[in-house]
């Protein structure tokens, strides 16, 4: 350290003063209707998802204008707790690790979400009785 008086000139070496300007992350939690992980023009912004920092902390719930957070410093990661009844088709491994510089932002960070109910798949399901008859 070093001792500072009112009025003397302080001069040192081997003290390195730095600010950073924290970042900010933001994107959209969105229904992927047809399940290809990007937000298509029928899909939609989906309120009531919970989006979590792992690293600093906090979390935002997604309203129709998508989740944000303001003041992050560094590195993080960005994951949502997916809701029952889904899969998360964006981003591939379902999280972002995030590494940013000062005063930098990660924008976009979308979350896609498909219902399985949503998929054009049609499956046909037998009774024991039907698997078991025997037709002429």
């Amino acid at each position: 350290g070093f001792t500072g008086i009112s009025g003397n000139l302080i001069t040192t070496t081997g003290y390195d003063f730095g600010n950073f300007d924290n970042s900010d992350v933001s994107g959209i939690v969105y229904r992927d209707y047809n399940g290809n992980g990007v937000m298509d023009g029928a899909d939609a912004a989906i309120s009531g998802v919970t989006v979590d920092l792992a690293v600093n902390g906090g979390s935002d719930v997604s309203d129709g204008s998508g989740y944000s957070f303001n003041g992050l410093i560094t590195t993080d990661t960005v994951r949502i707790t997916v809701p029952g009844g889904y899969v998360v088709t964006e981003p591939v491994g379902g999280e972002y690790p995030l590494a940013l510089t000062s005063g930098g932002s990660a924008t976009l960070k979308h979350f896609g979400l498909f219902q399985t109910s949503d998929s054009s798949t049609k499956y046909r399901t037998f009774t024991a009785d039907q698997l078991g008859a025997v037709h002429d």
